[in-house]
C-alpha cells in the first residue's frame, strides 16, 4: 500500500501514525517512532519553506517586476541575483563587473594558436547557480536560445563552452534589469534622502533600528560623499549615487535575513 503512494501522501501518513511510545526497545516500534519523527519533521520544513518563498515572492515583485517578468527568472533565482547585487554594491559601476561578480566572466585559456575561453570558477556560486538555472530553463523553452547554442556548437564550441556564453549573455540582461530596479526604487522613495530624514528627524541609529541594519554600516556609506553635496537635492555625486543604491540593497537583505530568521 505505501509504495503506491506520491512522496506527500506517504509524508503525511507516516506523520499520522500513532506508535506506542513506550515500546521504544522493539525493533519495529523504534521504526515506527522514528519514521513518524522525520515526517512531522519534513512536514514542518515544507510549511516553513512555503511561508518563506511566499514572503521572498513578494519582496521580489515589490523591488524587481520586471526581472520575475522575463523568461525563465523565477522567484528564487531573483531573490539572489538581488541578494548578490545588494551585499556587493561596489561591483555594480559595469556589467563586466557583475559578470565577474557571479562567475560568468570568460577566463583566457589559450595556448600557442589555440585561442579559448574557460568557464570561471570564481565569483559568488550562488549567483552563477541562479544563472545557470535560468540558461537551462531558456535552452529548453526559447526557441532563439536554442539556436544560439546550436550555432555556437556548429562552430566549434562544446555544449559547455556555449552555455558559459549564453550565462554571460543572461548577466548582461540582469544587470541592466537590476540597475533599473534599484534605480527606480531610489528614485520613489529617496529623492532627497538627507534633507527628509533631517525633516523626519530620522537618524542612523533609528533608521538602523528600523531596518535592522547597523548604524555603522550606514554611517560608512554615507561617508562615500562629501558634506557638502548632502544638501543639494540637484548634485548627484558618484558616492551619492553609491550609497543610494547601497540603501535599497542592504534594506532588502534585511528584509530577507529577518524572513529567513
Amino acid at each position: 500500500m505505501l509504495r503506491r503512494m506520491t512522496r506527500m501522501q506517504l509524508v503525511r501518513t507516516l506523520a499520522a501514525w500513532r506508535p506506542d511510545l513506550t515500546a521504544y526497545r522493539d525493533v519495529e516500534a523504534a521504526y515506527r517512532i522514528s519514521l513518524k519523527s522525520l515526517a512531522r519533521r519534513y512536514l514542518e520544513l515544507h510549511d516553513e519553506i512555503a511561508d518563506l518563498d511566499a514572503m521572498i515572492a513578494a519582496i521580489v515583485d515589490e523591488l524587481a517586476p520586471n526581472l520575475v517578468a522575463r523568461n525563465s527568472i523565477g522567484h528564487r533565482g531573483a531573490a539572489q541575483l538581488l541578494l548578490t547585487a545588494g551585499d556587493n554594491p561596489q561591483r555594480l559601476r559595469s556589467e563586466a563587473g557583475f559578470a565577474a561578480l557571479c562567475g560568468v566572466s570568460p577566463v583566457p585559456a589559450s595556448s600557442g594558436k589555440t585561442a579559448r575561453h574557460r568557464l570561471n570558477r570564481g565569483g559568488d556560486r550562488a549567483a552563477n547557480s541562479a544563472l545557470h538555472i535560468i540558461a537551462i530553463g531558456r535552452l529548453r523553452t526559447d526557441a532563439r536560445t536554442q539556436a544560439y547554442v546550436a550555432k555556437r556548437i556548429g562552430e566549434g564550441h562544446s555544449k559547455l563552452e556555449a552555455i558559459r556564453c549564453l550565462k554571460r549573455y543572461i548577466a548582461r540582461e540582469v544587470f541592466t534589469l537590476i540597475r533599473g530596479s534599484f534605480h527606480n526604487y531610489r528614485r520613489l522613495s529617496f529623492p532627497d534622502l538627507q534633507l527628509r530624514r533631517a525633516a523626519a528627524h530620522v537618524w542612523n541609529i533609528r533608521q538602523g533600528q528600523t531596518h535592522w541594519i547597523s548604524g555603522s554600516s550606514i554611517s560608512s556609506q554615507r561617508s562615500l560623499r562629501p558634506a557638502n553635496t548632502l544638501a543639494a537635492a540637484d548634485v548627484v555625486t558618484r558616492p551619492r549615487r553609491r550609497f543610494e543604491y547601497w540603501l535599497p540593497c542592504a534594506v532588502f537583505c534585511a528584509r530577507a535575513r529577518r524572513g529567513a530568521a
